[in-house]
């Protein structure tokens, strides 16, 4: 598993493939496992989960090869390569906005329009989804009956 976000995503995942019983090896390029979440404390008791099952870390890592049955790891800094097994690889990456349908209404451009357009969430910018529930709560609250 590739972790390159830093956040929840990952940790869930993880966790989840460890209760199937099955191995984990989690390489980010970050320094830490989940650093985004460390502030909320749920880092340390995920760990402790993850830990009862065949779950390595590798952090400062990088990916540089997916093959058949396995991956080719490193770290940033250099070094020896390693090959680890691997029948399934989950990564987990920065998203992009989908904003396809909005573009297609004719958002952004200046062209008249029978209807108002906002784009939120995801199809705005990536980011969590907090601030894509109050992006669509805020633009709801505005909408003329």
């Amino acid at each position: 598993m590739l972790d390159d976000t830093g956040n929840y995503e990952a940790l869930g995942v993880a966790e989840y493939l460890i209760d199937q019983g099955l191995a984990v090896t989690l390489v980010t390029r970050l320094p830490a496992l989940a650093p985004s979440m460390d502030i909320s404390m749920r880092v340390e008791p995920a760990l402790r989960r993850l830990r009862q099952g065949e779950f390595v870390l590798i952090t400062r890592g990088r990916l540089y090869a997916i093959g058949k049955d396995s991956c080719e790891i490193g770290y940033l800094e250099g070094g020896p390569r390693q090959t680890v097994s691997a029948e399934t690889v989950v990564l987990v990456t920065y998203n992009e906005a989908q904003n396809r349908i909005f573009r297609e209404l004719g958002g952004g451009t200046r062209a008249k329009k029978d209807f108002a357009l906002k784009v939120v969430g995801d199809a705005n910018s990536p980011r969590d989804l907090l601030i894509a529930i109050r992006e669509g709560h805020m633009a709801g609250r505005f909408i003329d009956i």
